[in-house]
């Protein structure tokens, strides 16, 4: 069956927040290629952001010179696995980054949600309630992440196991260990509020 896409010109563009999350650039690749042959599309190159922020758009470099590359008129569209995978931006964001693809006629696809319009007002309402979730996504983790910090900090623990509890004494010549002459100085909770201003971003996906 002869594909509708055979004569569009293609990009991969492959992202993953962090080294450890499940979807991996080669997993990626793997689910675009195959969406790629079925739609007919002929694949002209790839762009590679790794272990780096959807939210971080202007330290993308791989995403940045797709953006410089489209104007070009080489490829048509860019194809994702996932529309978070393109960008975590937010609403107002949005428009800076999708408008010179737009302007150079390319379109975004993913596996996940299928073509996205950007030129349709539906498509854009699609789009759009879509990337509203995704941005505040990070948002929430951040919040959730620094919070279990702060909680943990002011327990004394610190991920699974218990922070080491800070004691003053002189050490014994014998044994090494620390011998107490005082009521032991702890660090107390209060030490711990300064957490809360601490950006835990680059944990997002």
């Amino acid at each position: 069956m002869a594909a509708k896409h055979s004569t569009e010109k293609a990009v991969l563009y492959l992202r993953r927040s962090t080294d450890r999350q499940e979807t991996s650039i080669a997993d990626q690749r793997s689910e675009l290629i195959l969406h790629a042959n079925k739609q007919g599309y002929e694949i002209d190159g790839e762009y590679v952001d790794d272990a780096i922020s959807g939210d971080k758009t202007e330290d993308r470099t791989a995403f940045l010179s797709m953006r410089d590359d489209a104007a070009s008129g080489g490829f048509s569209v860019i194809l994702c696995w996932d529309q978070d995978r393109f960008g975590r931006f937010d609403l107002l964001d949005a428009g800076h980054w999708i408008t010179p693809f737009r302007q150079a006629g390319v379109r975004l696809e993913t596996v996940a949600q299928g073509p996205i319009d950007w030129e349709d007002l539906v498509g854009q309402l699609i789009y759009s309630v879509n990337q509203l979730g995704k941005a505040q996504y990070l948002r929430d983790l951040s919040r959730n992440t620094t919070r279990g910090l702060l909680a943990s900090a002011k327990e004394g623990r610190a991920g699974t196991g218990d922070l080491p509890r800070l004691v003053i004494g002189p050490r014994t010549a014998k044994s090494g260990s620390l011998r107490k002459k005082r009521r032991p100085s702890v660090l107390s909770s209060g030490c711990f509020s300064s957490l809360a201003g601490l950006s835990v971003a680059w944990l997002a996906s």
